[in-house]
């Protein structure tokens, strides 16, 4: 069994949210289903493994034909498949850290210039911060 499409979702959640008192539910349902052309289903969830194909591959062709008896193509379908471009989250500290290589090429000590929140309270800092994601920081500048 394959994975449903964004399309095929939507069409799904229009018909349960248009849901009539005169059909039931699982009814409705099971017609959907039966209009699903199972070979395009396939090859338009399908999802190659990008991650195992060259960096350059940034599209996938799936060309599925149809033959008579004499090997005359009655019918071709090509489904196409574009590589995802990856989501780039940036760290939460970035721009602090980059401040922190800042202060760290004009001292030995950059901490100093740091602050982090510890219960509602600013603390210094006594070494190099862990830079952990649940916690804030603050630069606050050469003090000493």
């Amino acid at each position: 069994m394959s994975l449903l499409t964004e399309e095929q979702i939507a069409e799904l959640a229009c018909i349960a949210s248009n849901q009539s008192t005169s059909k039931d539910l699982y009814e409705e349902f099971h017609e959907w289903n039966e209009k699903q052309d199972d070979l395009c289903g396939f090859l338009q969830c399908y999802e190659p493994k990008w991650l195992d194909l060259s960096k350059n591959v940034k599209k996938m062709d799936i060309k599925v034909n149809f033959y008579g008896d004499n090997e005359n193509i009655l019918e071709g379908l090509i489904v196409s498949h574009h590589r995802p471009e990856p989501v780039i989250t940036p760290h939460p500290h970035a721009e602090l850290l980059a401040k922190y290589a800042e202060v760290a090429a004009r001292r030995i000590d950059p901490w100093m210039e740091f602050e982090y929140e510890d219960c509602g309270q600013w603390e210094g800092l006594d070494d190099h911060p862990m830079w952990e994601h649940n916690t804030e920081y603050r630069y606050i500048g050469e003090t000493k």
